[in-house]
């Protein structure tokens, strides 16, 4: 009999899956058909495909499975699992994620309402029922205005609105309207252990796009923005959503000493975000939590930062005529990358995180040799675009 214990990964993308392969654990997959990659689907022996959105079908093939092979631990760390994970944790009485923190996660108006009275800083929001309560919050706040589905992702049909006519054509009932909040943005990635709740990374991001709220960059510099003040404040946050063990992720804005909270995650940030920590510390949020969830001891060990960086490109729209670029030899210092603007190719306006052709990750020992080394990058990156008629 395998002594091994039995993980339940759901929705992992080809990465995650990877990182679960080094956990010393028999892996099953709970995923979706348009999810399944060739690379799962010809590596992993037990795949279960269900739809997410059906909960009927995916306890039935859970309970059937279960009873055939025991699961020992259910996880996710894609946003649209978390969820199934937590049904599943909550049904067998497994370890997983949480399912109070992992529905109130995918909700941005319930994280708001559950963190806004609590925490200082408060942003002005409200769930947008009509025309008229558009009306009544620009006329009580003023502009600008965040609109935003409450359980978007990837920054879709966010808008900034800076009059009246923008913000009626971008609202839709059941969305957010948010006060527009001052400041640099960053995101915190977390990891928790019993309620013990440890600031692995905080980055930069860089935002673009044709909204301006897409992010096309984030950077991993140093421990130069983790102090006593934000250390209290992310325990606040991570104590109101009652989460309590493995990664986080937490977006804020920072206006002088006042942080303004945006959204946060009972998962990884996305943009590999996760690669970019590894790389900066040398601590793995993804193996770390699984062997956390597993049962093993998972310490977090004091680090010096490196520093690290992704961006992604963001080309003039139109059908692609020339390329250059220098991904074909890369310096060692160049992690990762993906280039998709080949001849031929249109290129469309930037209006989510889903609408990428390309980016690059990269590390450095200080901020100085990372800027000069993502300049060099990019003098070798050229796309020559015509306008599609």
């Amino acid at each position: 009999m395998n002594s091994k214990k039995h993980l339940l990964l759901v929705g992992p993308t080809d990465d995650y899956y990877k990182k679960s392969l080094q956990c010393n654990a028999l892996v099953s997959i709970l995923t979706e058909k348009w999810r399944l990659s060739d690379y799962q689907s010809n590596s992993c022996n037990n795949v279960l495909l269900v739809d997410f959105n059906n909960v009927e079908e995916l306890i039935l093939v859970i309970l059937e499975n279960h009873k055939i092979h025991p699961f020992d631990c259910v996880l996710s760390f894609t946003e649209l699992g978390t969820v199934p994970s937590a049904i599943i944790s909550s049904m067998l009485n497994i370890p997983g994620p949480s399912l109070f923190c992992s529905l109130i996660c995918r909700d941005k108006f319930r994280t708001r309402e559950l963190t806004g009275s609590n925490l200082p800083s408060k942003i002005n929001y409200k769930l947008i029922e009509n025309q008229s309560s558009i009306i009544n919050f620009i006329e009580m706040h003023g502009f600008p205005v965040v609109i935003k589905p409450r359980d978007g992702m990837g920054s879709h049909s966010v808008s900034i609105n800076y009059n009246l006519h923008d913000a009626l054509e971008n609202c839709k009932e059941g969305y957010l309207i948010e006060s527009f909040a001052p400041g640099k943005e960053f995101s915190c990635e977390t990891f928790s252990i019993n309620g013990q709740h440890y600031i692995i990374a905080v980055t930069e991001k860089v935002l673009g796009g044709l909204s301006g709220v897409v992010e096309v960059g984030h950077k991993v510099v140093s421990k130069k923005h983790i102090d006593h003040s934000l250390k209290l404040w992310i325990n606040g946050v991570l104590n109101n959503i009652q989460l309590r063990d493995g990664v986080a992720h937490i977006e804020f804005k920072k206006d002088n000493e006042n942080f303004h909270f945006i959204e946060c995650h009972n998962r990884p940030g996305g943009d590999r975000i996760w690669q970019l920590v590894e790389l900066a510390t040398g601590f793995d949020l993804i193996r770390s939590t699984i062997n956390l969830f597993l049962g093993n001891n998972v310490q977090v060990p004091n680090f010096d930062n490196r520093c690290s960086e992704i961006v992604y490109f963001d080309f003039i729209s139109g059908i692609v005529t020339d390329v250059k670029h220098p991904f074909e030899r890369t310096p060692e210092w160049v992690r990762w990358y993906e280039w998709k603007a080949k001849d031929g190719v249109e290129i469309k306006p930037m209006t989510d995180s889903f609408d990428r052709y390309g980016g690059f990750i990269i590390e450095a020992n200080n901020e100085h040799e990372l800027e000069a080394r993502k300049i060099l990058i990019m003098k070798e990156v050229e796309v020559v675009t015509i306008e599609n008629i």
